[in-house]
């Protein structure tokens, strides 16, 4: 199974938990190779992910992202989109030249844990379309079906790509070619660019697969398919500003999971100084999440 995800140097320790998930999870007869699309990442902290072959076997390759001018202009001249999304999360727009001899790949977002085998992600017959992924809901969302004239709307978190078909329908070449006012309108960066060159080119897939608990604030209009996702999803996605790491004085849905893995890695010490860092970080990027989920923990101080 080829499995690409894509960091800089602030998200890597949850993206070694995501990993650590994998590992632990993964069926006996899985054979993992994960591919890394980084930007500098110290050679530290390399030997960090390369440590976790101690859980089991794995291949690696990291690909570093040298020459990403391109990207930085796509993620600069997107105007709406929060400050959370950085130019690493439009890394994944060239996964089918950065990996020209893969015909299957899992994208996965730092952002998450994984709790089965990825095997029935990794065998989901397409069924002729170009991606798997998992329906995403909400109201912003649904301003950006109206704008777009999109029927469905998917979540960029977790993706099935057919990269032989990625490849001969040239998406990669169609994103950056897109219209000038897509790019100052769109809310969600690389995530509503995929969303609008794709269409209906999506295997919309279980959301137990891309499970996002801050979804269940919307569990009276979505209830029966996130309600029966949150009982055991296979993939927990701490999307928006529903982050373990942030708030765990007033808990995220599997959020001891996420302490778990953390813990079975070499990025569980994490410094009181580091949390001030990231929470002052995350107060900028989501200031409405932090009113409400944070006072108590900021007040309370940082036990971890």
């Amino acid at each position: 199974m080829n499995i690409v995800f894509s960091t800089d140097l602030n998200y890597l320790p949850h993206m070694g938990v995501a990993l650590t998930s994998i590992l632990i999870n993964a069926g006996s007869t899985d054979k993992l190779h994960f591919y890394i699309l980084e930007n500098e990442l110290p050679e530290e902290e390399k030997e960090k992910i390369l440590s976790l072959r101690t859980i089991r076997s794995f291949d690696l390759s990291f690909i570093r992202m040298d020459d990403i001018n391109d990207l930085m202009f796509l993620c600069a001249n997107s105007g709406n989109i929060p400050p959370y999304i950085t130019p690493a999360s439009f890394f994944r727009l060239k996964i089918g030249s950065l990996l020209p001899d893969i015909d299957r790949a899992i994208y996965l977002d730092c952002d998450l844990i994984v709790r089965s085998s990825l095997r029935g992600l990794w065998d989901l017959p397409l069924e002729g379309m170009t991606v798997g992924a998992a329906e995403d809901f909400g109201s912003a969302i649904s301003s950006e079906k109206i704008r777009y004239d999109l029927k469905r709307y998917f979540n960029s978190g977790v993706i099935l790509f057919d990269l032989k078909q990625w490849r001969s329908k040239d998406y990669e070449r169609e994103i950056p070619g897109l219209e000038k006012h897509v790019f100052e309108q769109i809310r969600y960066g690389d995530q509503s660019l995929l969303n609008i060159v794709l269409k209906e080119d999506v295997r919309y897939i279980d959301t137990r697969w891309n499970f996002m608990p801050f979804l269940l604030r919307y569990e009276s209009r979505y209830s029966e398919q996130l309600m029966i996702s949150s009982l055991d999803p296979w993939i927990v996605h701490f999307a928006a500003g529903y982050k373990p790491w942030i708030f765990d004085s007033n808990p995220v849905m599997f959020s001891e999971e996420y302490w778990n893995y953390r813990k079975m890695g070499p990025w569980k010490s994490y410094d009181t100084m580091k949390r001030v860092r990231e929470i002052f970080r995350h107060t900028v990027r989501h200031p409405r999440d932090t009113i409400i989920y944070g006072c108590k923990k900021v007040i309370g101080g940082f036990p971890r």
